[in-house]
């Protein structure tokens, strides 16, 4: 159950960043990130600051490689603290997640941005968590 919360916890942590002023300072941001050593391809990368500001997101490649966009053509995050969010299913889609559990949490991940060109890697360790999220439970609603 508590997998079926995080496309709930991501899409919160959408709407909480879409809000902010466009005076706040952005820098680029570009990392890797990998689960026992290898590319972890095709993961949703969120950065929500702290502070002000709008979200950023990045989908990694084959590589596990990711930059962030801030808006429209904008790369980078806001400069400053971040609570980071990595999740292999997308925002309100349904899907096996392959990130272990631990890094699901709400605040498992953190991340400064600095002014000037930032490369934030995360190395994650553990076995895949192989929940499916957002996916309906038919099964319940067939003994209705």
């Amino acid at each position: 159950m508590k997998f079926a919360l995080l496309p709930l916890c991501l899409c919160t942590l959408l709407i909480a960043g879409c809000g902010g002023s466009s005076e706040v300072d952005i820098a680029p941001v570009t990392g890797t990130v990998t689960l026992n050593g290898e590319p972890l391809a095709e993961a949703y990368v969120f950065f929500t600051p702290k502070a002000e500001g709008r979200l950023s997101m990045g989908v990694t490649n084959d590589q596990g490689v990711y930059e962030l966009k801030y808006r429209g053509t904008d790369s980078g995050a806001v400069v400053g603290d971040h609570i980071v969010g990595i999740s292999t299913v997308a925002p309100e889609s349904a899907g096996t997640e392959r990130v272990p559990a631990a890094y699901l949490q709400p605040g498992a991940l953190s991340a400064t941005v600095t002014e000037g060109d930032n490369t934030i890697d995360f190395a994650l360790e553990g076995k895949a968590s192989d929940k499916k999220v957002g996916e309906e439970n038919t099964e319940s609603q067939d003994s209705v």
